[in-house]
């Protein structure tokens, strides 16, 4: 049974879908803008008791809202949810988007967190895993990973420094087999536009992603006091220019549809 269409034959569910994507979308970017122009300069914290332990949270630090970040986090889930429904049979691209949100959590509440940018590595491994099918390349990646991590152990870096010379060199690899899955598509000039498709919005989507992780990374050397501390403020923002688009994209490239 052929779900319904509107407009130039395009299913009606994707027609909802896009629609979700775009108001979430707008939702937090407007709320993010908000916050950051009219409330920079507010804090307020409260205090959490769970028990014997109470820990404090901040609902307003210098224009970021809790509330944007959970609307943030709530979109990610969205995204994981829709490729479970949509692409349930590719486990590759479901393994990276549940290291996705699983990451982005620990984003939610510390967005320097060391153990979030470990915690990406896998997910784009996963993603690499997906485009590649040579089995000793993958091994390859893996081993040239552990050696950065090695290496980061013994010359005693620290952990977020580890980390993002082994997630940069994982999500670079994932640019490169997405654009050659694109070249070779298109070279072969398959009468699929679903192929083409795919592997259009697989590159699109690493592009878009590397793109955000160069403001996170910015955004970083801010924090740090290696940059000046209020461009942090706005790269933060930028970066989710980038990085919902991206994860749309991606979630969109899989060819294992559900049946």
């Amino acid at each position: 049974m052929k779900s319904r269409t509107d407009g130039k034959n395009i299913p009606l569910s994707n027609l909802i879908w896009i629609m979700i994507w775009v108001t979430v979308f707008v939702a937090f970017i407007l709320l993010d803008l908000y916050f950051r122009i009219f409330h920079n300069e507010k804090n307020i914290f409260e205090t959490v008791s769970l028990g014997s332990h109470s820990f404090e949270i901040s609902v307003l630090e210098n224009g970021n809202f809790i509330g944007v970040k959970i609307l943030k986090l709530c979109a990610i889930i969205l995204n994981l949810i829709y490729a479970l429904k949509r692409s349930h049979k590719d486990r590759l691209l479901i393994a990276a988007l549940a290291f996705t949100l699983l990451a982005d959590t620990f984003f939610t509440f510390n967005p320097v967190s060391a153990r979030a940018v470990f915690i990406f590595c896998f997910a784009q491994y996963f993603h690499s895993l997906r485009f590649s099918k040579n089995k000793r390349l993958s091994l390859a990646r893996a081993t040239v990973a552990v050696l950065f991590l090695i290496f980061g152990y013994v010359s005693k870096l620290s952990n977020i420094y580890a980390f993002a010379y082994v997630y940069t060199f994982l999500i670079i690899g994932n640019i490169h087999l997405s654009y050659r899955n694109l070249e070779k598509t298109v070279k072969e000039k398959t009468s699929e536009k679903a192929y083409l498709k795919a592997s259009a919005f697989a590159f699109a989507g690493f592009i878009l992603f590397y793109f955000c992780d160069v403001n996170i990374a910015l955004t970083f050397y801010c924090t740090s006091g290696i940059l000046p501390e209020y461009l942090g403020h706005y790269l933060a923002f930028i970066a989710w220019f980038f990085y919902y688009p991206s994860q749309v994209l991606i979630i969109n490239s899989s060819l294992l549809h559900k049946e």
